[in-house]
């Protein structure tokens, strides 16, 4: 009788220990929601009252990867962590360790391809701009990520535009269009191939790209 009353308050433990990791969960999200939706400063950064909700999504998602590191939420936890991280506009270093972390101890988390993608971003943020187009080169091989390959050839389109490697842009959103017609990054292509000439102020060409965008069906509202 008493080992059935022993086995009947650690299953009732268990119980309100995983209803109260849930409910970190949840208030984690609804800050990160929260800051997202705050609009950025003059500067283009994060305004005060995003970087608190920011913080408090952090300082949850570390309860919950302290308390419990091996629950069904840790890696979503970790994830969000290093989003949060990431977007609060002053931790770049912080948020690369952890979308490393991510990437080493949850392999088969399906945050994994987005924190690839991120991490490409972090390392340009740190001005490591040849790690970012390693992570992503390295990312654009691997068939496990072929569904996520054209988001990846997009972010090496912009980076190389924004180093004004122009013709290697060129390459990757010639490879986007051939290879990936029927994704949305497809369409986003067009723009980037229009910007790209632009840049390079061949303008002749540039109007020719976005006169090919407008064309499109089913062209997004902000493309």
């Amino acid at each position: 009788m008493k080992s059935m009353k022993l086995i009947i308050l650690c299953l009732v433990l268990l119980l309100i220990v995983a209803c109260g990791i849930d409910n970190t969960m949840y208030n984690a999200k609804k800050y990160f929601r929260e800051a997202q939706a705050r609009p950025l400063t003059a500067t283009g950064r994060p305004s005060s009252q995003a970087v608190t909700d920011y913080t408090k999504t952090i300082q949850k998602c570390g309860y919950i990867l302290t308390e419990r590191p091996r629950s069904k939420q840790a890696d979503d936890a970790l994830y969000l962590m290093a989003r949060a991280l990431y977007y609060k506009g002053n931790s770049s270093f912080q948020a690369k360790e952890q979308f490393e972390n991510l990437i080493r101890i949850y392999p088969d988390s399906p945050s994994i391809p987005e924190s690839y993608i991120y991490l490409a971003k972090v390392n340009r943020d740190i001005n490591r701009n040849k790690d970012a187009e390693k992570v992503l080169e390295e990312f654009i091989r691997n068939p496990r990520f072929k569904d996520h390959h054209a988001r990846a050839l997009l972010i090496l389109a912009d980076f190389e535009i924004k180093d004004k490697d122009f013709y290697r842009a060129q390459y990757w959103l010639e490879k986007i269009l051939s290879d990936y017609s029927h994704t949305k990054e497809h369409n986003e292509a067009f723009f980037l191939f229009g910007k790209n000439y632009y840049e390079q102020k061949d303008y002749e060409s540039s109007l020719r790209e976005f006169e090919k965008l407008s064309n499109l069906r089913r062209i997004s509202k902000e493309l």
